[in-house]
């Protein structure tokens, strides 16, 4: 939560720092789920920052996570980040086949509000 609240308020440093001890917490307790969720709100943080390069970096390991977990609404999730990042980075070609990948997993999980913003 401090970490997503000074993300909303652009402290992103200190954004960063709680998602990093919040990540090595859930690490040391072996939580990955939240390990996972960790990874991606520093991704997140970055991509506001336009540190492309890291928020790319973070969304693999959330990503690699979710896949293990088999956490269909986290990989969604994280692959719909992952698109956003590539329509910033004018790589529509390469966001395209991820959104797909994203629809597949929200119509199996019947997550429509999810859906529709995807469509949209």
């Amino acid at each position: 939560d401090l970490a997503w609240l000074n993300k909303m308020e652009a402290k992103y440093k200190d954004a960063i720092a709680y998602a990093e001890k919040a990540e090595r917490l859930y690490k040391l307790i072996g939580d990955k789920r939240g390990e996972s969720e960790s990874h991606n709100v520093i991704g997140l943080t970055y991509f506001l920052t336009d540190n492309f390069k890291q928020a790319g970096i973070e969304y693999e390991k959330a990503l690699s996570i979710r896949e293990d977990l088999d956490d269909l609404k986290g990989v969604s999730a994280t692959l719909y980040n992952q698109s956003e990042l590539l329509i910033e980075l004018k790589r529509a070609d390469e966001a395209l086949p991820v959104l797909e990948r994203v629809v597949r997993i929200e119509e199996k999980i019947g997550n429509k509000p999810y859906l529709a913003m995807t469509y949209g």
